[in-house]
């Protein structure tokens, strides 16, 4: 008798000490991100705020050395793990930050979880406005300080601005989130790039 129970509480040992394959960023059964490096809230993108000044030397102190910085030109800081490509900071003049963009997987969006960079979006209700940067469309939730982009055409200005419009990118891959320090919509003063540069696809 002893013998069994031995046995199995070793069988057990073995069983759960085996990890199972996890294919996604996702978090089965909650359509959340794990293994997040950095999360976007509305105050911040991970250590980021508003406050923080867009020079190459201010990121890296505050991502810390495990992360590699590298100013692109005069505008755009990227942010590295390796040879992964985490997000870049676009600057204004005067080195304030204007926003940043995250097309990495490794980014978490705490207000919308189920919005994984990388994955079909699977949620559009709370989108209520896109804006064409460029040839693609931005959407978000007014108030929100957070966008997400997808790389599909821009038919013109007033592109994606029906309820029905947003739900047809359900399925959809989200190409990269952005964070933007100001809320996003013309109702809390806009949010429009200020030039077309660093903004349509990551470099």
């Amino acid at each position: 008798m002893r013998t069994s129970v031995v046995l199995l509480l070793a069988g057990c040992a073995t069983t759960s000490s085996t990890p199972e394959p996890v294919l996604s960023n996702a978090v089965p059964g909650t359509g959340t991100a794990s293994g997040a490096l950095f999360v976007i809230r509305a105050e911040s993108l991970g250590p980021i705020t508003p406050s923080t000044m867009a020079t190459e030397d201010a990121i890296q102190e505050l991502v810390g050395a495990r992360y590699t910085v590298k100013k692109v030109d005069g505008d755009q800081i990227d942010v590295y793990l390796g040879d992964e490509l985490l997000f870049y900071v676009i600057a204004t003049d005067g080195n304030a930050l204007f926003n940043v963009h995250c097309p990495s997987s490794r980014i978490a969006i705490e207000e919308h979880p189920d919005w994984i960079i990388g994955a079909p979006l699977t949620n559009a209700a709370p989108l209520d406005g896109c804006e064409c940067w460029g040839p693609h469309p931005m959407c978000f939730a007014a108030g929100d300080h957070v966008a997400v982009g997808f790389d599909v055409p821009c038919r013109g200005e007033a592109d994606f601005d029906t309820p029905g419009e947003r739900k047809a990118l359900i399925g959809v891959p989200i190409q990269r989130a952005v964070w933007n320090p100001r809320p996003f919509g013309e109702a809390n003063g806009g949010s429009s790039p200020p030039t077309a540069k660093s903004i349509l696809t990551p470099p």
